[in-house]
Formats: C-alpha cells, sequence, structure tokens
C-alpha cells in the first residue's frame, strides 16, 4: 500500500484493527486503509494543544440532542455543554464555543467507509478564520459522534497551531474559562 510507517505507528494501526475485528467480526480492506491513513495523518503532540477527554450524549426521539465535551487545551481542561438539531449539531455546538470566536465551522462531511451499521465512520470538517483561510481535518472512529468530535478537535489544532505557533489559548482568547490539569 506504499506506506512508510514507525515501529509505533504499525503497533497502532494493528492494535486498530484488532479492535475493530473483537467488534465487527470481518475487516475489509477498506476499513484497514482508512485505518492506516487515520494513524499516519496524526498530529505530533507538539501540535496537539487540545486533547478531547470526554463526550457525553443525550438524545431521543422526544428528549432535544444535548451534548457535554470536555477538552484540555495547554493543558487547561475546558468544558462545554449544548443542545443540537441532532446529536452531532449538539457536540459541533459545544466544541465550537470552547474556541475562539475568529474560528467557525464552515463544513461537515460525513461517509461510512464500507456499509452496514458497524461500518467506520469517516468524518472531514472545514474550519474557517476571520481571514478566509481554511483548515480542513479528518478522523476515522467506529462511532459517528466521535469521529465527529475528534475531526472537529484535529481541526482546531491544526488552525491555532498555523495561526499563532506559540499562542496559548487564555480565557480572554477563548470562550470559556477552565481549570488547570
Amino acid at each position: 500500500m506504499g506506506y512508510s510507517l514507525s515501529e509505533s505507528q504499525l503497533l497502532e494501526i494493528v492494535s486498530k484493527i484488532k479492535a475493530l475485528a473483537d467488534k465487527q467480526k470481518k475487516v475489509f480492506k477498506e476499513d484497514v486503509v482508512a485505518i492506516a491513513n487515520d494513524v499516519t495523518r496524526q498530529l505530533s503532540n507538539a501540535v496537539q494543544r487540545i486533547k478531547l477527554e470526554e463526550v457525553k450524549i443525550i438524545t431521543g426521539n422526544k428528549t432535544k440532542p444535548f451534548a457535554e465535551v470536555k477538552v484540555f487545551v495547554d493543558g487547561i481542561e475546558k468544558s462545554a455543554k449544548s443542545e443540537g438539531v441532532g446529536p452531532v449539531d449538539a457536540v459541533s455546538k459545544a466544541i465550537n464555543s470552547i474556541f475562539p470566536s475568529n474560528l467557525k465551522l464552515k463544513e461537515y462531511n460525513l461517509k461510512a467507509i464500507t456499509g452496514g451499521t458497524d461500518a467506520l465512520a469517516d468524518v472531514i470538517v472545514r474550519i474557517e478564520d476571520n481571514n478566509g483561510k481554511v483548515f480542513t481535518a479528518e478522523a476515522i472512529d467506529e462511532d459517528i459522534l466521535m469521529a465527529s468530535a475528534l475531526a472537529l478537535v484535529k481541526g482546531y489544532n491544526i488552525a491555532l497551531t498555523e495561526k499563532g505557533a506559540g499562542q496559548k489559548m487564555t480565557p480572554e482568547t477563548s470562550n470559556l474559562n477552565g481549570k488547570k490539569k
């Protein structure tokens, strides 16, 4: 497939494939390629200023979708809650509310890697700053909501790293105050 992998990347790919096989019994070539692409496109620890800690979602046919997220930004815990028209919208709004208002979700795309209800979800987001610069991120997970949250966090990591390489997110530049981890 043409990948040049470090030992840690190879171990992570194998681990994710095994975990997927344990859950869905059959792993397709498309799944393996998607997992390998996801692992090789991960951001370095130096670029990962934002780490997704927890996502909680409540939804139902008689319940307004609600999400609560917790992230660490430059080591400071931040959390947010939001409602949405659906669970993905609620997660997106909660995550978006944590970050500077000059960054907005411009585009959201979801596709299943293979068919079936147990297919991997591939989410691509585009985040735009107030100057029109667009930052693209992609994440893959067995859960649509987690793939969405991971893609959003990855997109904000890319945007914040490219915009202000050494700039810390402070209570003045973010929408919420937080506590140090």
